[in-house]
């Protein structure tokens, strides 16, 4: 735990290279599902969750490919994903599902990232159903959106995301059906 109260601070370092190995090495201890947990008990203000989002969301950041790339690997466990998901829910005007959609959305929101894994860090998320509801929310059109990153070739990593996140919504049972996802697909093809 010692370590990662360090590495916390090193993510923001004025040193871009120290930075850079700082993200690396995070990515690197996300891969363990404990470290993930960890993460979200580390005394930091914002949390390291709202960090990375809005790190993220800023369409200058420096390091925003490797802040995608450990939310997604702490998404992947099920009761991260869920925290992540109700962060994002209180926060909603700042780090919100609207915004993340709209900086995927947006090729070359940021000139020093792809964001590609964004895509991996949405199908994570859609484990939730409360991330779900908000990509099947009707208002948003957020699936119609994301349908076209289906056939995207410039990234198997984001496309794959996307397929995984609408595969997720396919397990939706509440008001917002199967049947009209279908509906969605079939309109687009």
């Amino acid at each position: 735990m010692a370590m990662l109260e360090q590495v916390k601070f090193l993510l923001q370092d004025e040193s871009v290279s120290i930075t850079r190995d700082a993200y690396i090495a995070v990515i690197n201890l996300t891969t363990e599902e404990n470290i993930c947990e960890k993460l979200f008990s580390l005394n930091m203000e914002p949390d390291v969750v709202t960090y990375l989002l809005q790190y993220v969301l800023k369409e200058d950041s420096l390091h925003a490919d490797p802040a995608c790339q450990i939310l997604s690997n702490i998404s992947r466990v099920e009761s991260c994903a869920g925290k992540i998901v109700r962060t994002m829910v209180e926060k909603k005007d700042s780090i919100g599902f609207q915004q993340l959609i709209q900086v995927f959305c947006r090729e070359n929101f940021n000139k020093n990232a792809q964001l590609h894994f964004l895509g991996p860090f949405l199908s994570n998320l859609t484990q939730a159903p409360e991330a779900r509801f908000h990509v099947l929310d009707r208002r948003q059109c957020v699936v119609q959106r994301l349908l076209t990153y289906t056939e995207y070739e410039y990234s198997k990593v984001r496309r794959g995301g996307i397929v995984g996140a609408l595969r997720n919504c396919c397990f939706e049972t509440g008001v917002i059906s199967l049947e009209r996802l279908f509906t969605l697909f079939s309109r687009n093809n």
